[in-house]
């Protein structure tokens, strides 16, 4: 089921698949309440990022790879503007 602007709470709402609680399960996006940025794009379990996905920073940097259980898991890729970063 796809559901239009889910908030979570007050900083955050949610586009996508939901499960049990009508919390985030499935792919789905996270936005930042009252400025609409993308925070995050990918897979989601209990509410929690979890499996294939990209974070965005507010700083710019991109953070592309795998997450469990709402932490980062293994290796994940970081860009931000100028390219990769090492």
């Amino acid at each position: 089921m796809w559901m239009e602007k889910h908030r979570l709470n007050d900083k955050e709402y949610y586009t996508g698949e939901v499960g049990y609680g009508n919390l985030p399960d499935g792919k789905g996006k996270l936005f930042e309440y009252g400025t609409d940025r993308l925070v995050y794009e990918g897979w989601f379990r209990s509410g929690k990022l979890h499996g294939q996905g990209t974070y965005y920073t507010a700083s710019g940097q991109v953070q592309t790879g795998d997450f469990r259980n709402g932490m980062k898991n293994g290796h994940v890729r970081v860009y931000d503007k100028n390219g990769p970063v090492f």
